[in-house]
């Protein structure tokens, strides 16, 4: 593992901050008694597709680590562990129950999140680019020009 600079522990404060937050509001909607919606509103399972694809962008960017694999396993260990526990608690609130497709889109959420995270990072700490032409083509258009 890197060394932690200070520019690192004030990331990593950050990120911290702002996970620690987010969860607080998540678990608070999430066991609030149940509100009937008038009109058109957002599907319930897109609700939780969003909150907790943000739970797993916070949770990869609060966790400092390496390897990769362990680092990603990690987060979508918590996040769908969490998404579990928060479905099963929320049967003590009354006009909430627990739904097993709550926590498929909780699940689907995370892993989107963390999947799209790890595949930035592989690709911006290996410095992969894909180059538009190759320096033969370059070469050539550059000749018969």
């Amino acid at each position: 593992m890197p060394p932690l600079t200070k520019i690192r522990r004030h990331r990593f404060r950050i990120a911290a901050f702002l996970l620690a937050g987010y969860w607080i509001l998540i678990f608070t909607g999430t066991h609030l008694p149940s509100v009937p919606t008038v009109g058109a509103g957002v599907n319930d399972k897109t609700k939780h597709y969003v909150a907790y694809f943000g739970l797993g962008i916070l949770l990869c960017f609060a966790s400092p680590g390496r390897p990769p694999v362990r680092r990603f396993g990690t987060a979508a260990a918590i996040a769908i562990g969490y998404g579990v526990v928060d479905e099963l608690t929320q049967t003590l609130v009354p006009g909430r129950h627990c739904d097993p497709y709550d926590m498929l889109a909780d699940a689907t959420g995370a892993l989107t999140a963390i999947g799209l995270y790890a595949v930035a990072s592989l690709t911006r700490r290996r410095g992969v680019s894909v180059p538009l032409r190759r320096e033969s083509e370059i070469l050539e258009s550059e000749i018969l020009e």
